[in-house]
């Protein structure tokens, strides 16, 4: 894992300071890569590494690598799982590696395939790779969308980094304000947009290509391709657990210390028991416990620990110890999020035990339909044809008695949630389960127009792609996972210089299990049926038959104790917000002290002070920037 930067200027002229730009980068990448640093220059580039040494830990794997003649460059960052594979073919048709690295393997594959080696990679990956015969840059994003890689573009040149901010120390660039109506809405920033202007992601499962004609990018693989096949013939338990074997075996190659998140729920555990039974070195585990009981699971975690034999490890959070961290937490972050807390700490704890890789177990949920909603999204779809043969008169009835009777529609969301019940579709029951703010909340926040707040917009709509419990999944996959919780997950781990990977998210499991058709594979009343037949023989029966209990800080609670003065003084304080984003003092008010009176869920002020804090943090350093007047074109 590492960090990667460049500048493609092919026109620069002899004042141009391409060196100085690409260092102040790999700098703010340092946390990435802080075994070594390497460049590569020609006439059109500046290509530069900052290398975290997980495979191949000798001076050999550092880069940018190059192949035989020089022709080709590369600046990787991420894991090939099948390089040993492909390391073998490709010497058999006559390759030569100076290596051990599974960089190396992207070189000749390129060779062999020019664009088309993506085809042949099993992994998580981002990279940048120069081809000085046709004076061609490359830059390659994973399928999944695991490993980050961000750009800005003008006719003049192209810069690229592993972080955006990163490209924010070499071209000026302030926050972009027109995010915080996606922020408040689902509490992440959609890609391709950043949180900075003119700055760009490269989307998942996509390549850009720049050279002097100018730049193009390109799908090569896509969840929405693989939801509308729907060919595969059905699993049954033994076949999925061979295969999600298979991947964890894959994953498990390092040459450092390895560890497993391990929360005690069913995803996390089934990897230790996967794990456990293929790796002869010791495996670590790591739990973070809380002393408010409801939040707590070490006592899971602890058992399926002594059941495998890990060296386990276990720490409790509270409020003053996430308050002490907290400049630190907000350094780490790239962009804003209303989660990532969990994942610094619990990162942080596997930094000090000298643990440099972790398997977690995120994307189970997404690839087992595991979330509450998918259980309620199943539902909708059995009784939606008679919820539409109601008359307006009868249904009209029915959501006054549930609006009487029930706390899911007490204010701030009962608006979103009655329009779920006028109009029931996945994109309706979406917007309710995964939205934070609602559009007359963020009207009022922002003191925008309502024409701008839409909350369909920002859902994406691939044709041709079913509308029932397939499009919660591509919605999950595409925006709560790859926008939200694997951005965190990179952002977080690599602050603290460590490799998370992901088995669940191995785009060969992704792609078998979510060719079968949909009720092949989801029961609505019977969460994660799949993945329980698989390892049913491996787990006690108290993790099988577990409740679904996510990764979550008591942070309601630390909110009106610890984390109070520091947090209040955030969200009240008017000056403390960068110059290009207004918040209404009267609406912030009011929404925490709805929060306090118990009226309004915690994630609401969470939201806005995570807003508040990093916009200022970073309108601070973009100042910084514009001062020093880098100019790129």
């Amino acid at each position: 894992m590492c960090g990667i930067a460049g500048i493609y200027h092919p026109h620069a002229g002899p004042n141009f300071d391409s060196d100085g730009i690409c260092r102040g980068m790999l700098a703010a990448l340092q946390h990435r890569g802080p075994d070594a640093e390497g460049w590569y220059r020609s006439k059109e580039l500046v290509l530069g590494h900052r290398r975290l040494s997980i495979i191949d830990l000798s001076p050999s794997a550092n880069q940018p690598l190059s192949n035989e003649d020089g022709t080709l460059w590369l600046a990787y960052n991420g894991e090939i799982y099948n390089f040993r594979e492909l390391r073998k073919e490709l010497i058999g048709k006559g390759h030569r590696f100076k290596s051990q690295t599974d960089s190396e393997v992207i070189l000749h594959l390129y060779e062999e395939f020019d664009i088309k080696c993506l085809d042949h990679l099993r992994g998580m990956f981002a990279f940048a790779l120069w081809d000085e015969k046709k004076k061609r840059l490359f830059l390659a994003r994973d399928r999944i969308g695991i490993k980050p890689l961000y750009y800005s573009d003008n006719p003049a040149s192209l810069i690229f980094a592993s972080e955006a901010r990163a490209i924010q120390k070499a071209i000026p660039c302030e926050p972009n304000s027109e995010i915080a109506i996606q922020f408040l809405q689902y509490g992440s920033i959609p890609e391709p947009l950043t949180a900075f202007q003119n700055i760009y992601s490269v989307p998942a499962g996509h390549y850009l290509l720049r050279d002097v004609r100018g730049t193009s990018i390109h799908s090569y693989w896509s969840l929405a391709d693989v939801l509308r096949r729907q060919d595969a013939h059905p699993l049954v338990g033994r076949e999925i657990r061979t295969l999600l074997e298979e991947a964890v075996q894959q994953y498990l190659v390092s040459d450092v210390p390895l560890g497993i998140l391990l929360s005690g729920g069913l995803d996390s555990s089934s990897l230790v028991a996967l794990a456990a039974r293929q790796r002869e070195q010791v495996i670590h585990t790591l739990t973070i416990g809380f002393h408010e009981s409801q939040y707590d699971e070490t006592q899971f975690a602890s058992l399926i620990s002594k059941k495998f034999g890990t060296r386990h490890h276990e720490r409790y959070a509270n409020g003053p110890m996430v308050l002490e961290c907290l400049d630190d937490f907000f350094n780490a972050m790239d962009q804003p999020s209303a989660d990532a807390l969990n994942t610094f700490v619990v990162t942080r704890l596997a930094q000090e035990e000298g643990i440099r890789v972790l398997l977690s177990g995120l994307g189970g949920d997404e690839v087992f339909s595991g979330y509450p909603h998918f259980k309620y999204a199943g539902r909708l779809f059995q009784i939606l044809p008679y919820l539409e043969k109601m008359p307006p008169a009868v249904r009209s009835y029915l959501i006054g008695a549930l609006v009487q009777g029930s706390k899911l529609f007490k204010a701030p969301l009962a608006a979103e949630r009655l329009n779920f019940l006028m109009n029931p579709t996945i994109d309706s029951a979406y917007r309710v389960y995964r939205g934070v703010f609602p559009p007359s909340m963020i009207q009022s926040l922002l003191n925008c127009d309502s024409k701008a707040i839409q909350p369909s917009s920002v859902l994406p709509h691939p044709e041709g792609l079913p509308s029932g419990i397939d499009r919660a999944i591509y919605l999950e996959f595409a925006l709560y996972l790859r926008d939200r919780l694997l951005r965190d997950t990179d952002a977080m781990s690599m602050s603290h210089s460590l490799e998370v990977r992901v088995p669940f998210l191995d785009h060969q499991f992704v792609t078998a299990l979510l060719q079968m058709k949909s009720q092949n594979r989801f029961h609505p009343y019977r969460g994660k049926l799949l993945l329980k037949e698989a390892l049913h023989n491996d787990l006690p029966e108290v993790i099988l038959n577990r409740p679904k209990r996510g990764f979550i800080f008591p942070l309601g609670e630390w909110l009106r104790s610890s984390l109070k003065p520091y947090v209040e003084e955030v969200l009240l304080d008017h000056q403390n917000t960068g110059s290009n984003l207004y918040l209404n003092p009267e609406a912030v008010r009011k929404v925490w002290d709805g929060f306090l009176k118990g009226e309004v869920h915690w994630s609401l002020p969470w939201s806005i002070f995570v807003l508040k804090r990093w916009w200022n943090q970073y309108a601070v350093l973009s100042s910084d920037v514009q001062t020093k007047k880098v100019l790129i074109s």
